[in-house]
């Protein structure tokens, strides 16, 4: 748990961070001293909105579609290759009709 200014060294990544619930945890964390980068499925004004809000410097955007497991690889590649994410908040999407243990990612066919 990152508490108060312990995450003063932590990037943190945060999954639809452009609205609602995102948005608020990218808020806590940058304000307890992180880096957010922020991920965003297809509303880019949202989270650079966002991005804007936070205090601090660092933070970042980065855009994928999290139902696309190419995607899902290229955003890791791209924000991991930049600096180290101690923290990942997975907090976009849902899958309904998931079975976790049973199915493969790739075999999931995008659902949301």
């Amino acid at each position: 748990m990152i508490s108060g200014g312990d995450a003063a060294r932590v990037t943190v990544l945060v999954t639809g961070a452009s609205g609602g619930i995102g948005a608020a945890i990218c808020q806590l964390m940058a304000r307890r001293g992180a880096r957010v980068v922020l991920h965003y499925r297809s509303d880019r004004a949202a989270a650079e909105s966002t991005q804007r809000a936070l205090p601090g410097d660092g933070h970042s955007l980065v855009q994928a579609d999290l139902a696309d497991p190419v995607q899902v690889q290229r955003l890791w590649q791209e924000v991991s290759s930049r600096q180290r994410i101690g923290v990942l908040v997975n907090n976009a999407g849902i899958f309904p009709d998931h079975a976790p243990l049973t199915t493969e990612y790739a075999g999931q066919g995008g659902a949301r």
